[in-house]
């Protein structure tokens, strides 16, 4: 009785870590288009998800990654994408041009005090989108800082409603 159970317990166990390994390893979401790419890269560190981060990337852009995720826990990793993510207010892509295998697109990030411009150069390898290399981020000081009110209304027009 103790070996059939034994058994069954290790054979479960087999069946979980194959059900694991297989999710572990699922395709990455298919980035058809360089901003969807662009859109991964940020939903990616958003969640902490390293392996969807390094995803997105190829080349020596990816190679760079790899170092540097080697160079330390993986964990610290993941917490580093959320942080780094976590003050962003917003983004926009302000620029883009493509061909049919590469493209550049420049994205503004939004903070709270402050906005950043990210250039990309993209890379389509096998229909799939990819960040080959990311430019020095160039920092801008909004004329109107974020979360600044756009006008008041005078006090008496909002006590009348109108």
């Amino acid at each position: 009785m103790k070996r059939a159970a034994a058994g069954m317990l290790t054979l479960a166990l087999l069946l979980a870590a194959l059900w694991w390994g297989r999710l572990a390893s699922a395709p990455a979401a298919s980035a058809a288009t360089p901003g969807k790419c662009i859109d991964q890269m940020f939903a990616a560190g958003e969640r902490g998800d390293v392996d969807a981060y390094l995803a997105c990337f190829t080349g020596d852009q990816r190679t760079q990654l790899e170092r540097e995720l080697a160079a330390e826990p993986r964990e610290n990793f993941a917490q580093g994408l959320v942080a780094a993510i976590e003050p962003l207010k917003g983004r926009a892509i302000v620029d883009e041009s493509a061909s049919a295998l590469t493209a550049e697109i420049t994205v503004e990030r939004v903070y709270a005090h402050r906005n950043d411009l990210q250039r990309y150069n993209l890379q389509c390898q096998d229909g799939q989108w990819r960040i080959a290399s990311v430019r020095a981020v160039q920092a801008l000081q909004p004329p109107v800082p974020y979360g600044t009110p756009v006008f008041e209304m005078p006090e008496e027009t909002a006590q009348s409603g109108k």
